[in-house]
């Protein structure tokens, strides 16, 4: 990015820097909502250009909820958040006290973050708690797990909550720690794609050409490697 915003400011002798870039810029998000996002970190590959093209994205938000989704394990999410996003499915919880967390992901646990949230309300875990809790679904400590899922439910039950659905819970918080990823990065990275794609809306040119060069150079790179050889 430091190479194209250099070329675009030797071209119109401006001073651009990532700090000039609005993040609420709606060319940029036409880009997103059209899927042309070749070349944008985190957002290139075909499937998740589909489902860009889908979730029209309008916001940094709904582009993080991307990124966190689009992996091994979430990315059989994607469909029934888009569909409850434009209330062609219902939004639908285990337990209403899961809905002040859960509301802005329409439902749909996205983020570490939530999790950590979830098991507070529900359970009465203390922050740390929740944190260790988070630790040990990251880990698929087996052993740690099953202690936690007796306090949870042993918690759940003291906050009003029934033990079918604090197991049900439970399960569905150990099926996304398979995947689990924190809102922070899936923003920071969102923004970072976000100033690529702005670059790409208004500079083409030049960041087309900037992005060539450098995949011309990690090609050379990659084929100097290797035939440099084994010791």
């Amino acid at each position: 990015m430091g190479r194209a915003l250099a070329l675009i400011n030797k071209k119109y002798k401006t001073s651009l820097t990532t700090d000039d870039i609005p993040l609420d810029d709606p060319k940029t998000y036409e880009l997103f909502s059209s899927g042309s996002t070749i070349g944008i970190f985190q957002f290139s590959k075909s499937k998740m250009r589909e489902s860009l093209a889908k979730l029209k994205p309008k916001n940094i938000n709904d582009l993080a909820a991307m990124n966190a989704l689009y992996r091994p394990g979430p990315m059989k999410l994607i469909p029934d958040f888009i569909d409850k996003r434009f209330g062609r499915k219902p939004i639908t919880y285990l337990h209403p006290k899961m809905e002040i967390t859960l509301k802005e992901t329409y439902g749909i646990i996205v983020y570490q973050e939530p999790v950590m949230q979830i098991v507070r309300d529900v359970a009465g875990f203390s922050l740390a708690e929740a944190d260790n809790m988070r630790k040990a679904m990251g880990k698929k400590n087996k052993e740690t797990m099953n202690k936690v899922k007796e306090k949870f439910i042993s918690g759940a039950v003291k906050n009003e909550v029934s033990k079918k659905v604090a197991t049900e819970i439970f399960s569905l918080m150990i099926d996304f720690a398979d995947y689990g990823f924190n809102k922070s990065h899936g923003v920071a990275y969102s923004i970072l794609a976000f100033y690529t794609a702005y670059l790409k809306t208004h500079y083409p040119l030049e960041y087309l050409t900037v992005s060539m060069a450098c995949r011309k150079m990690m090609k050379s790179i990659t084929a100097a490697g290797k035939r440099v050889p084994a010791r």
